[in-house]
């Protein structure tokens, strides 16, 4: 980078004139000075604004009249490069909220006081903010850190912020999100993503890579990562092989002798999938126990009713379907239900239910609904869930409520509560932070629905600052995690729909886990 040299005014013209002429002439040196004595003022810069000038490759600052690249070690060094700069991982200002490869800039989802302070600790998220379940998952991870802000504080005194970053349901630009916070921010802990494509992606590109290892909490996404974690992967939600394997045993409980399945053949739809089935020793994936069985995968850009179409001509009665999807699952019911095909059960996984009731809506098919169930994790604290919804619509009118709410507020106060236990002058990093999940897992009950003056927060900052341990209640259940998995271990519904008109899931049986296995046992 060549930086230009300020002269006074008086001789700046006649010393651009003899410099080209120097060039082109030859002419010495002295017939420039023999015409004016030119003043070299080697002043670059009064304030930081100053060095906007010079294309770096870096922030500069100004210091002592020269602009330098920005170093710090604190966010007070970088004030006055701009709002948005912090100090960043490798001791320079670097912008929190310019993010490569993001075509959105990112946010300041929370920032305490509305400006960057030294007593600060960063965290990010990473969500499809364009949706309407990133939207919820947004509030709700705002609320949890506005409400841990308010009761307590991190062990050094710092309050928490958070820099989220809009990945547009591109895994692409979560991964490129999550690496901007992981390794330019520099935050020890991102909360997300929802999306399993988009999970995957940044825990494989970002998470568990060496010299990053960040704490990576996901309210929803349960496909496997197929890679050692490095205990850093997390979620609040029981994870694809608890799911596939009180499917599996609702499924053969019915005995039934012929069964079709349709999956989305993304990690989501392929996690349980696999979950859900076994080798039989011929390179062929069964669920056992089935004498007559056919599946397929169809594309995410697919809505699975051409598959369904090849299964239904292969077993053209079966006694029960499986539909392994998300919203797409609703134009698989209508098409079921235009065909005529009259199946014993459909059973459904847990990401099908806006499928489900946008089905049921449109066809008013109550024979339809009496065939479906739902099998899905529990997701909601009859009390606490109640509290969180109010607290939720208040602030956010508009607001569609689901149980990614419980999910997203619970893995965002885990996370921090987690943070909260470690010891003033100690590092966060992310093998630190999971180190402390099982503080969290047993001793003195905390429940995030004692919103009263936020005492569960100060209760639980209390315990964990002394160095003991807490049982968490969260909104979405009995936060019982496995440590070893990194995941709760939390019992199964299934899920009926009795009234089309109005089709609120209505429970039909439960399934006991035999945590910390995935086996377990349904009861009506």
């Amino acid at each position: 980078m060549v930086r230009p040299l300020r002269m006074f005014k008086a001789c700046s013209n006649l010393f651009a004139r003899s410099r080209g002429a120097l060039a082109v002439g030859g002419i010495v040196a002295a017939a420039v000075a023999g015409a004016c004595t030119a003043s070299l003022d080697f002043t670059e810069c009064t304030v930081d604004a100053d060095c906007d000038r010079f294309e770096a490759g870096e922030p500069l600052r100004c210091d002592t009249n020269r602009c330098v690249p920005a170093t710090c070690s604190n966010n007070s060094e970088c004030e006055g490069l701009g709002g948005s700069q912090v100090c960043g991982l490798d001791d320079f200002c670097v912008d929190a909220l310019v993010a490569a490869g993001v075509d959105d800039d990112c946010e300041f989802l929370v920032l305490p006081g509305n400006s960057v302070k030294d007593k600060l600790t960063l965290i990010g998220a990473v969500y499809n903010g364009d949706s309407a379940i990133g939207a919820l998952a947004e509030a709700s991870f705002k609320l949890a850190v506005e409400d841990f802000n308010a009761g307590t504080t991190m062990a050094n005194g710092n309050a928490v912020g958070v820099v989220a970053c809009n990945s547009a349901g591109d895994p692409e630009q979560a991964s490129a999100a999550a690496k901007h916070l992981a390794e330019v921010v520099g935050v020890p802990a991102i909360l997300g993503p929802l999306d399993d494509d988009d999970f995957v992606e940044v825990a494989n590109k970002v998470s568990v890579v060496p010299g990053n290892l960040i704490f990576t909490m996901t309210p929803t996404a349960v496909a496997p990562t197929g890679e050692s974690d490095s205990g850093v992967l997390w979620r609040t939600i029981p994870g694809a092989d608890y799911q596939g394997k009180a499917l599996r045993a609702r499924l053969l409980g019915g005995g039934f002798g012929s069964v079709i399945m349709v999956f989305r053949g993304d990690n989501y739809g392929l996690g349980l999938y696999e979950a859900l089935t076994e080798d039989n020793g011929m390179g062929q994936r069964v669920i056992p126990g089935i004498g007559n069985q056919s599946n397929l995968s169809y594309g995410a850009d697919e809505n699975g009713a051409g598959q369904l179409d090849t299964l239904l001509g292969v077993i053209p009665e079966p006694e029960a379907i499986v539909l392994l999807g998300g919203d797409e699952v609703g134009e698989q019911l209508k098409h079921i239900a235009d065909l005529g095909v009259a199946p014993k059960k459909i059973y459904i996984s847990h990401a099908g239910l806006r499928g489900i009731q946008g089905a049921l809506l449109e066809t008013g098919d109550a024979a339809l609904a009496g065939r479906i169930e739902l099998i899905a994790p529990v997701s909601e604290h009859p009390d606490n869930k109640t509290v969180l919804y109010t607290r939720l619509q208040e602030r956010n009118p508009n607001v569609i409520l689901g149980t990614e709410a419980p999910l997203s507020y619970d893995a965002a106060m885990t996370t921090l509560l987690a943070m909260r236990a470690i010891g003033d002058g100690k590092t966060l990093t992310g093998p630190v932070i999971a180190q402390q999940m099982s503080r969290l897992t047993s001793g003195a009950p905390i429940s995030f629905g004692d919103v009263e003056s936020l005492a569960f927060v100060k209760d639980a900052a209390n315990a964990l600052g002394s160095g003991g341990s807490i049982d968490m209640i969260g909104n979405s259940g009995e936060l019982g995690f496995v440590l070893a998995k990194g995941q709760p271990c939390s019992p199964f519904v299934s899920w009926g729909f009795t009234d089309v008109a109005s089709p609120v899931p209505v429970q039909l049986a439960s399934y006991a886990t035999a945590c910390p296995d995935a086996t377990g046992t349904w009861a009506e």
